[in-house]
C-alpha cells in the first residue's frame, strides 16, 4: 500500500477510531501520513528494465531475474552489466530488487557528440 492510498482509507474510516484504549482523531492520523516520506524509484538503463518485465511477465522469480546461470537466458547485455567488481555487482542487485519491488524511472542515454 502506497502513500495515496493509505490516505484514502484513511478518510473513509469514521471521525474517531479506536486506537489501543483511546479514540483517536482521523485528522491526526492523516496528518502522521502527510509527513511519511515514499522511496524514491530507481534509475536502471532500459535494457535492464527490459529484463526486468520479462521476468515478471514470465513469473520468473527475483532471485532468477538476478542470476546469470545459463539457464534462466539472461540476456548477454545485462549480464555484462552486472559483471563489473564485486562491489558494483551488489549495488546493481540491490538496484534491480528495488526496481522489482518499488518501480522504477529509465536512464536517460547521454550522447557525446
Amino acid at each position: 500500500m502506497n502513500k495515496t492510498e493509505l490516505t484514502k482509507r484513511i478518510e473513509g474510516m469514521g471521525e474517531y477510531e479506536p486506537f489501543v484504549d483511546e479514540p483517536i482523531s482521523k485528522r491526526a492520523v492523516l496528518n502522521a501520513v502527510s509527513e511519511l516520506t515514499e522511496p524514491s524509484k530507481v534509475i536502471i538503463p532500459k535494457f535492464v528494465a527490459e529484463w526486468v518485465e520479462f521476468c515478471k511477465e514470465y513469473e520468473k522469480g527475483l532471485s532468477e531475474c538476478l542470476s546469470n546461470h545459463p539457464s534462466y537466458e539472461m540476456p548477454d547485455d545485462v549480464g555484462e552489466w552486472f559483471e563489473t567488481n564485486e562491489e558494483e555487482v551488489h549495488s546493481k542487485e540491490e538496484l534491480v530488487s528495488r526496481a522489482w519491488l518499488e518501480g522504477y524511472e529509465l536512464e536517460v542515454m547521454k550522447w557525446n557528440l
